[in-house]
């Protein structure tokens, strides 16, 4: 029996129809049906789930985090890390946070006009993540998905199968749009096929818009990417010209330089540049970390001040690696620039709290507030703090007579 036609035997003993009104047992059952009407709306998923006959646009929020089962989860994620990693690092992380929200939003509201007097329920987060596989499809039609395949005719068969995106994704949108056509069996297929739709439209318009770089259609998969970039890179008629007046749209021909010339330090400058306006800040800061240690090696001071000002600035200090920080720590002592190797001392102490070397950072930092900034009071906590956490390397003082 479907939960409509639990609803309408409900209605209809309620209404007197089934049990006399009057009678001990219709009072009864009514004071046990408000009881599990009030325990079924304890419940998580009625709680935190979207459903459509109560709408509440918090609850499409926290529906999206909520699922029906391990293997639904385990499911979700699968589909959200084929779809969801070349996007983010396609649009960034900000506008990538937001599209899948957008995503999820528009797939509830779909479900919600196919399913407008439903009270069950809905959760789950395959209506973002089906946004973004309408973005993929898009985006990166030309990638190919592996897929594993198993047959078992005369005698077992079985190996990897390479579908391109534009043949794959849109079988799988058929498939919704048939099943959705089959009758409710506890999948919400409308926020399946509205997620999808929604996302490939919106993925559309900000092309069109040129809010995005243009891309690869193949992505990152394909196994020839470094011909290809050197393929880019050949064709570039002034490849100087693209580094120095580089662009969001310039992105891919950057990668491409960079990926061809490793130790380009200018087209891996630039690249790092352009990977923070686009809001890729953790891929800058690989960027910025990647140029420093080649400036640092060949000793261009003047050009690792200005890298190192950049960082500071953009707020990607904390991203600084350990082998860096430990470089520019004696750099900025050779330059008397002690604030800066005091603030790289200490940002070593807290990022590395396990690292062999972090006592005789303290201690640097120590002598750094007490010979140089003549900061007694941080001194004196440095010392203390070494004091604290190596006892075992502070000698005892003695009084010898």
């Amino acid at each position: 029996m479907s939960g409509q036609e639990n609803d309408e035997w409900d209605q209809k003993i309620l209404q007197g129809e089934i049990i006399p009104e009057n009678s001990y047992d219709y009072q009864i059952w009514t004071e046990y049906y408000q009881e599990f009407k009030d325990l079924v709306q304890q419940l998580v998923f009625r709680k935190w789930g979207f459903v459509p006959s109560q709408f509440n646009l918090f609850k499409i929020f926290t529906s999206i985090f909520l699922h029906g089962s391990l293997l639904h989860l385990l499911g979700n994620m699968l589909f959200l890390w084929l779809a969801g990693a070349n996007l983010e690092g396609d649009l960034g992380e900000k506008v990538y946070t937001i599209f899948y929200f957008a995503s999820g939003y528009a797939a509830s509201f779909f479900h919600y006009l196919v399913n407008t007097g439903s009270d069950v329920p809905c959760v789950g987060a395959s209506g973002a993540i089906a946004g973004l596989m309408g973005a993929f499809m898009i985006r990166f039609y030309l990638t190919k998905i592996k897929f594993f395949y198993f047959i078992w005719l005369i005698r077992p068969l079985w190996g990897n199968l390479r579908v391109p995106a534009y043949v794959c994704l849109p079988l799988w949108f058929i498939d919704q749009l048939l099943s959705a056509k089959s009758g409710d069996i506890g999948i919400a297929f409308w926020a399946h096929i509205g997620g999808f739709v929604v996302g490939a439209c919106m993925i559309v318009i900000m092309q069109a818009a040129e809010m995005l770089p243009p891309m690869d259609p193949k992505g990152d998969e394909d196994e020839d990417f470094y011909n290809a970039s050197q393929k880019i890179v050949q064709e570039l008629r002034d490849k100087e010209q693209v580094i120095s007046h580089a662009t969001i749209r310039d992105l891919p021909a950057l990668l491409a330089i960079v990926r061809v010339e490793p130790e380009n330090t200018e087209a891996l400058l630039a690249l790092a540049r352009i990977q923070y306006q686009s809001g890729a800040q953790d891929d800058s800061a690989v960027s910025y970390n990647t140029v420093l240690t080649h400036m640092l090696a060949a000793q261009k001071n003047e050009q690792v001040s200005l890298i190192y000002g950049e960082i500071k600035n953009r707020s990607l200090f904390k991203m600084l690696t350990r082998e860096n920080i430990l470089r520019l720590i004696p750099f900025f002592e050779n330059l008397k620039e002690y604030k800066d190797a005091v603030r790289l001392a200490v940002l070593y102490i807290m990022k590395f709290p396990d690292d062999p070397s972090r006592p005789k950072m303290i201690y640097k930092a120590y002598l750094i507030y007490k010979d140089h900034l003549h900061d007694t009071l941080r001194a004196s906590k440095a010392a203390m703090l070494l004091k604290k956490e190596y006892p075992h390397l502070i000698k005892p003082s003695v009084t010898t007579k």
